[in-house]
């Protein structure tokens, strides 16, 4: 979903579903805000940044084809991760 740019405040407010981009912490809500922001998401994302080093958005969104499948596989799972324990995505 946060590929397709279809679940943030943001990408919806660019498709006219909602009328604000903004998060509920008052800033606007795309994927670098959600990954590494939003001070909602603090904790979480502490918990996440000691997983990975050396990211970025693209990397945490698309992976790389020039790692290792068992890096990526780390990755994709470090992001499902913050995205259950931040509870904004369900």
């Amino acid at each position: 979903k946060l590929r397709h740019n279809c679940i943030l405040n943001y990408d919806l407010c660019k498709r006219n579903i909602l009328n604000s981009p903004q998060c509920s912490c008052g800033k606007q809500e795309d994927a670098y805000h959600f990954f590494f922001v939003c001070k909602n998401y603090s904790i979480a994302r502490i918990l996440f940044m000691i997983e990975l080093v050396n990211i970025d958005i693209n990397l945490l969104l698309c992976g790389d084809v020039n790692l290792p499948l068992q890096i990526n596989n780390r990755i994709f799972a470090a992001v499902h991760k913050i995205i259950d324990e931040s509870c904004r995505l369900s």
